[in-house]
């Protein structure tokens, strides 16, 4: 009994640790950028970063509804120069395959239902395309001085209210105008 407790425990606080850990506001780092002194430099100094996904979603109706599964492998590839003159550019894109699935699109006898939260593991506007998925994801430009950062385009963005979604293969992006002030210490 106190085998299977700790086994319990250790698979608990495994899941807690793995959740995103995001600040309640990003802060406004203020980096010296006095050393790139050409476009060159300003792509070639750069940043690539990445991830790979597994996804596995499955959902059992009680009864005689339709239960339905998924399972899908991805990946996302983000590049961002390095910061010139208050300047910072970023691009990154994601694919996705699937791996196995059930039917996502045979309807339910009883409920005339589809599967709901497996068909967005993919492209629920091509519910039929179950190979390989690329869409870009992010393309922006960033201006930062001073207290004030402004970011233009499609992005990611992480606060309280607006979040990537984690249920998803393919994270939630925003388009528009993303403005960030850090007031000074002391002014309230």
């Amino acid at each position: 009994m106190r085998t299977t407790i700790f086994v319990i425990s250790l698979f608990l606080i495994s899941k807690v640790w793995g959740q995103n850990d995001h600040d309640q506001r990003p802060v406004i780092e203020h980096s010296d950028t006095s050393h790139v002194h050409s476009i060159k430099e300003f792509f070639s100094e750069g940043e690539l970063s990445g991830h790979f996904r597994h996804y596995f979603m499955s959902t059992l109706n009680e009864g005689a509804l339709s239960d339905y599964y998924a399972n899908a492998v991805g990946g996302f590839i983000k590049y961002e120069s390095s910061r010139w003159n208050g300047f910072k550019v970023g691009v990154g894109g994601n694919f996705i395959y699937n791996l196995y699935s059930s039917n996502l699109m045979e309807r339910d006898e009883l409920s005339h239902r589809t599967a709901r939260f497996e068909r967005q593991l993919f492209d629920i506007t091509d519910p039929e395309n179950h190979h390989d998925l690329d869409r870009l994801e992010e393309l922006y430009i960033n201006y930062r001085r001073k207290r004030i950062s402004l970011t233009l385009g499609k992005q990611s963005i992480y606060s309280p209210l607006v979040n990537p979604q984690d249920g998803r293969m393919k994270p939630y992006v925003l388009d528009g105008l993303w403005v960030d002030y850090a007031p000074a210490e002391g002014w309230l």
